[in-house]
């Protein structure tokens, strides 16, 4: 091969070289970006992950709170039925103690 033919193989080599490390150059950024991208996923991931936790424990809070408010009213409704019935005895005593006019 003659001089020109060697300088111009050099060039070509030495562009194609220039062009590679662009690429890998350009390549290394998108990784850092996607790697920080990854991170910041993983994060949330994390958070949803403790909100679901959280979510699950505030609904068996709920369910504990929704059977103790139901045994609360059942117990009241049944302190009601004794009082009207208290109330009726009370009055059927009453209304005997009085003379009817």
């Amino acid at each position: 091969p003659t001089g020109r033919s060697q300088d111009s193989q050099v060039s070509t080599l030495q562009q194609r070289v220039k062009a590679l490390e662009q690429e890998r150059d350009s390549m290394s950024e998108q990784l850092a970006r996607v790697s920080v991208q990854k991170s910041k996923q993983d994060a949330e991931l994390l958070r949803l992950r403790d909100l679901a936790d959280e979510v699950l424990a505030l609904r068996k809070q709920l369910e504990l709170s929704l059977e103790l408010l139901g045994a609360k009213e059942e117990e009241v409704d049944d302190l009601r039925e004794t009082m009207e019935e208290q109330k009726r005895v009370f009055q059927g005593q009453l209304e005997a103690l009085l003379p009817t006019g």
